[in-house]
């Protein structure tokens, strides 16, 4: 890797950044009352168990919609405001469809292989690389990382060479997974 003298004295200071910020974050209630910590644990646990193998044939509509909503919100990097907007309910119910659910059984219980799996969901649902891998993520955390702009930011800045990871295009699944291959 190079620049490792560098990064050996510029991520402690970064690392203590991160702490103080983390702090901050956890000191004030966000979305529906909660701390940072306590949106993504909720939202984790609420889409594990709306979409677990059991219930994803038929999930809870409400839910599932509002899983959509909370996931779009994060990847904007919004608050109840952004996650409760009328663009992003809209954009759920039009997402939502058991065509989406079908692809989303595949994505996360299928038999083809992963790479696959990631390219068919992408393409025919239409959703961005950062949620397709958040769905993975929520399931299959020791397999597979979450894939957007700030987590690909950090993975260059600590001198990881890899391939951005699309939200389109040819081989975005074997691109994602390379990247989950660095990531871990």
């Amino acid at each position: 890797m190079t620049g490792t003298t560098n990064l050996e004295h510029i991520l402690p200071i970064y690392i203590e950044r991160f702490k103080q910020h983390y702090d901050e974050l956890e000191e004030d209630a966000g979305r529906d009352g909660k701390k940072g910590s306590e949106i993504e644990e909720w939202l984790k646990q609420e889409t594990q168990a709306v979409f677990s193998k059991t219930n994803i044939d038929s999930p809870n509509k409400e839910r599932a919609i509002k899983i959509l909503c909370a996931l779009f919100a994060t990847e904007e990097g919004g608050d109840e405001d952004s996650r409760d907007s009328s663009i992003n309910i809209k954009l759920a119910e039009e997402i939502y469809s058991q065509k989406f659910i079908d692809n989303l059984k595949n994505l996360l219980f299928g038999d083809d292989d992963i790479s696959i799996r990631y390219s068919r969901f992408m393409e025919e649902t239409g959703v961005t690389r950062s949620i397709a891998s958040e769905f993975l993520t929520y399931f299959y955390p020791d397999k597979y990382a979450i894939s957007n702009p700030f987590s690909e930011t950090a993975l260059a800045f600590l001198g990881f060479e890899y391939e951005e990871v699309p939200d389109a295009g040819n081989h975005i699944g074997d691109k994602y997974v390379e990247y989950c291959e660095k990531a871990a």
